[in-house]
């Protein structure tokens, strides 16, 4: 057994897009995806795609585990809990339309576990040695919330309503095709299909729009007037 978790992902395809065992929902079919991106799928799996994206969009808990004990170490404890909740927020918001395929590798060794346990018995234990028991106590709570998905549920009614402004797609298929993209270009694979993925995801979305809570509604829906029959 290594030292890093592995990231398994098994992926359920349905008439209305990919869901994933990682808790993600993409409007567009398995077997559109391997259509639009085949020149990538010969280069990199479909799973090893999706994984990405998932790690992509889980990034702003991985950035704020790792920036807490740091802020901890140089100001007091209000402070830098407030700072790592702006810094969260703002990377949660803004990080679907700055995805990099360079950093993949980087984010998965500091979303692992173990290794985040490690920084922070070495960071909470020299702040204990100098007594600084608030920072210790700040440090303990702001891990469990992050790693138990506790701030996420408090801020993501604020985060999704910026996304609906900010972002055509849901954030996760915009993620998804991000990384097809990113990946095609790592590995000189060609993107002539891809603009038709965009297409298809809005037609999936469409079809399931009432039940999405965190995403824009289709496009000119707010704007159009009453239908003849009104």
């Amino acid at each position: 057994m290594g030292l890093f978790a592995r990231e398994e992902v098994t992926i359920l395809d349905t008439p209305y897009g990919m869901f994933t065992s990682n808790g993600l929902w993409f409007h567009v079919r398995e077997d559109d995806v391997r259509t639009y991106a085949a020149d990538v799928l010969e280069h990199v799996s479909l799973e090893t795609l999706v994984t990405y994206a998932g790690r992509w969009i889980h990034s702003p808990q991985t950035l704020a585990v790792w920036l807490l004990p740091i802020l901890l170490m140089v100001l007091s404890p209000v402070p830098a809990f407030a700072c790592m909740l702006g810094a969260y927020l703002g990377w949660k918001a803004f990080c679907p339309a700055v995805v990099s395929w360079r950093i993949m590798g980087m984010v998965r060794i500091l979303n692992q576990p173990v290794v985040q346990g490690l920084f922070y018995v070495v960071v909470l234990s020299y702040l204990a040695a100098g007594e600084q028991l608030a920072a210790v106590g700040t440090g303990l709570v702001g891990f469990v919330l992050l790693r138990w998905g506790l701030l996420r549920w408090a801020t993501d009614p604020i985060v999704h309503r910026l996304w609906r402004g900010l972002y055509r797609l849901p954030v996760a298929d915009q993620v998804l095709r991000a990384v097809i993209v990113r990946a095609a270009r790592h590995y000189g694979a060609s993107l002539d299909q891809i603009d038709r993925m965009l297409g298809d995801i809005i037609r999936h979305w469409t079809a399931r729009a009432d039940d999405m809570d965190d995403v824009r509604p289709p496009p000119d829906t707010s704007t159009r007037g009453p239908s003849p029959s009104s």
